[in-house]
């Protein structure tokens, strides 16, 4: 059994990772039960990050992974109804 969605904010997300990646790790795996539908209890809220304005999605996200130097991976993309629908 697992309890509803609960998404954590982007930029929250992204200062946790800059601080590991400043710690020295080198990479980084999102983990969650349905990364796709990452941010949809949060109606998406848009948050600040390096000066930019990003959506909690999971797009955004990875993006902002990507600019971090380090290898990101993410687990448990299971693409469900509620998910495709958001994303468009």
């Amino acid at each position: 059994m697992r309890g509803l969605l609960a998404s954590r904010p982007i930029d929250e997300v992204l200062r946790e990772a800059e601080q590991l990646v400043r710690a020295g790790v080198r990479e980084l795996l999102v983990i969650s039960q349905d990364t796709s539908a990452y941010g949809s209890d949060l109606r998406y809220r848009s948050a600040e990050w390096r000066g930019e304005h990003l959506e909690t999605r999971f797009l955004p996200l990875a993006q902002a992974l990507g600019t971090l130097g380090v290898w990101c991976g993410c687990t448990m993309s299971i693409p469900t109804p509620m998910s495709i629908r958001s994303s468009r």
